[in-house]
């Protein structure tokens, strides 16, 4: 169950980058600009409590499948080769802060089929 707490403001950059190791020495613009985004689609998807923390999960999604390094299996210096992890995945289910948002959203998003009775 997740903590009481009404979830009115956008998580801080900090709060963001705090996530993942690969956060550490993104650009704060694009993290502001994640935020940002994510706070508008979960305006209308989420009752104010948990907005702030569907908003950072999917904040991190975003910029986890924006950084490069998430996708990349090997490198090779000499003639700059690259390949990539070949997922079956998609959409939120690609990084865990995806799963996340989606059983965030599943659970507490105003569309649940969650009903808020507690039985005495």
């Amino acid at each position: 169950m997740m903590p009481e707490q009404n979830s009115t403001e956008k998580p801080s950059i900090q709060n963001v980058r705090i996530m993942h190791e690969n956060f550490a020495d993104a650009n704060e613009a694009v993290i502001a600009q994640f935020v940002d985004d994510a706070w508008l689609e979960v305006q209308d998807l989420f009752r104010p409590k948990y907005r702030e923390i569907a908003c950072r999960y999917l904040a991190a999604h975003l910029l986890l499948l924006s950084a490069d390094t998430y996708r990349v299996k090997s490198e090779k210096v000499d003639e700059m080769e690259k390949s990539y992890f070949a997922s079956s995945r998609s959409g939120f289910d690609t990084t865990p802060f995806g799963q996340k948002y989606k059983q965030l959203l599943d659970q507490f998003g105003k569309g649940s089929k969650r009903i808020g009775l507690v039985v005495v």
